[in-house]
């Protein structure tokens, strides 16, 4: 293997820790955005009436084709030579491009559950008049863009790697006969497309994020005024706490599963190799486990409100009660949920995308 001295893949070990990742990484997505699904389904017409469930199936449904995906790393990859580590052929690299390229529908429909949550939150816009006017068009926002750059990259067959996921490269780049922006090819243009829409829907996400948190923080201040100056903290004030913990853990996760493989594109669009073995296992092991954060941001509100009331509960067992317990507030009479009062807007403790916080009177 002389020719492939020098190239990432042509080290055995690293090649077995890229592959293992991927696979540990991508089962680990699937299984939460299955449970995610699951608890969805499950709730039947009560919870799917509620639209950011209906976008967070959505969701959740594409993350399972793309960490499928992800997961199976570059076995779908052609077998062109001896430094190929694939086992597939055009056919299958084509279809797992696909795929991954159709994953860009996550990010999409993250910024529309965050525009959801600013317009029901900060501008008082009611969930039906929202459903009614802006799902249809939600969903086309997010599925539609990333549809149709992963049907024109495998009609072009834009798709293929030796170094893992089949995804837009050149075939020049195996050769050493390409760098920078060449080692695209011609779909170097859907690179640059891809980058822009991640960054973009990191950016709608954040900013709507900013603005509700300030706002609730706002109208809870203006609460304080009329209560007790040494009095505990208020409803909206612990509500405000709440949402910056949910906040950075949503940004975190969103910033862990798409920085590495951002500064991966931007190192290979440079020419930049040396080095690369670092990022080549960071990037298998974080960009196929959007789901998995998904997924733990969603339960995060219950099981601490479960182990809150319960502190000799085992992990495992409040896991299993939030996942197999069908106990969903909205199925139960409207008196038991707990509510905020915000100016004319009542809501939910639910104040992120992908989070379904449900507390009841005896909180």
């Amino acid at each position: 293997m002389e020719e492939c001295e020098g190239l990432i893949w042509s080290n055995y070990a690293v090649h077995i820790i890229y592959m293992y990742a991927n696979a540990i990484s991508g089962s680990l997505s699937i299984i939460g955005s299955l449970i995610i699904i699951f608890i969805l389904v499950r709730g039947g017409q009560t919870r799917l009436s509620r639209l950011h469930n209906r976008l967070l199936l959505g969701c959740s449904s594409i993350d399972v084709l793309y960490s499928f995906a992800m997961g199976l790393s570059f076995i779908p990859s052609p077998k062109i030579n001896k430094c190929s580590y694939g086992l597939g052929n055009a056919s299958s690299c084509n279809a797992q491009g696909f795929f991954l390229t159709l994953g860009l529908a996550v990010p999409g429909y993250i910024a529309m559950l965050s525009i959801y949550y600013l317009a029901t939150v900060v501008y008082s816009k009611t969930e039906n008049m929202i459903a009614q006017r802006f799902e249809l068009l939600m969903h086309a926002y997010a599925v539609l863009p990333a549809l149709v750059c992963a049907s024109i990259g495998a009609s072009k067959s834009y798709f293929f790697s030796q170094v893992g996921q089949c995804w837009i490269e050149d075939p020049c780049r195996s050769s050493m006969e390409c760098t920078g922006w060449d080692s695209f090819g011609k779909g170097g243009w859907l690179v640059l497309a891809s980058m822009m829409w991640v960054g973009i829907n990191c950016l709608v996400t954040f900013y709507c994020i900013v603005n509700i948190y300030f706002e609730i923080n706002r109208r809870a201040i203006a609460t304080r005024w009329h209560t007790i100056s040494n009095a505990p903290p208020s409803n909206m004030e612990l509500t405000v706490v709440e949402y910056v913990k949910q906040g950075l853990l949503y940004m975190c996760a969103f910033l862990f599963t798409y920085s590495w493989s951002g500064i991966a594109l931007v190192a290979q669009s440079i020419g930049l190799e040396a080095s690369s073995q670092i990022l080549y296992i960071l990037t298998a092991v974080f960009l196929p486990l959007q789901g998995f954060w998904n997924f733990l941001a969603y339960i995060r509100p219950r099981f601490m409100k479960l182990r809150r009331e319960n502190k000799s509960l085992s992990f495992l067992t409040i896991l299993k009660f939030i996942i197999i317990t069908e106990d969903d507030p909205a199925s139960n009479h409207r008196s038991r949920q707990q509510r905020f009062r915000f100016d004319s807007l009542d809501i939910n403790t639910t104040l992120l995308p992908n989070i379904d916080i449900e507390r009841s009177d005896a909180d």
